[in-house]
């Protein structure tokens, strides 16, 4: 289980009531307000992600793209972890792609959930071995 700490903030009341809004989707306003740092935080760190609402609920998508991170990591794996190929395949800027490849390493037990045919095991230990120096994150770190 990962460590959470409580923090305090104030809002004005408009983003208050936007917050109360997003509830129904998230829980209470406070796991709302967590789950949006969160999202904003791994979108700082991969700048080729992004998060939306889906019928399945929140999705990290490739930026810009209609394309879902775990139908991305099939791709990679139909291309046996060619980035370059996966790039010009979508016709993205490589930086993309290694953004979008990061995240997957990094929150591959998040994309397995999302798309049960995704072995995530298999690919991270791909990814590990193109990137050494490459560790797991844990949501809420």
């Amino acid at each position: 289980m990962s460590k959470t700490i409580t923090i305090s903030v104030r809002v004005p009341p408009d983003t208050r009531a936007w917050l109360e809004r997003r509830t129904h989707k998230m829980g209470t306003a406070g796991s709302a307000a967590a789950r949006i740092l969160e999202e904003s935080r791994r979108m700082e760190t991969y700048r080729g992600i992004d998060f939306r609402d889906t019928p399945d609920g929140r999705l990290a998508f490739v930026s810009e793209t209609r394309v879902p991170v775990h139908l991305f990591a099939r791709t990679v794996r139909d291309y046996e972890g060619n980035l370059r190929e996966v790039a010009a395949h979508y016709g993205w800027p490589l930086w993309k792609v290694e953004s979008a490849w990061a995240y997957t390493g990094a929150y591959h037990e998040e994309v397995a959930e999302d798309d049960p045919t995704f072995d995530a095991r298999d690919d991270f230990a791909a990814l590990k071995a193109i990137l050494p120096t490459l560790e797991k994150a844990v949501a809420g770190e």
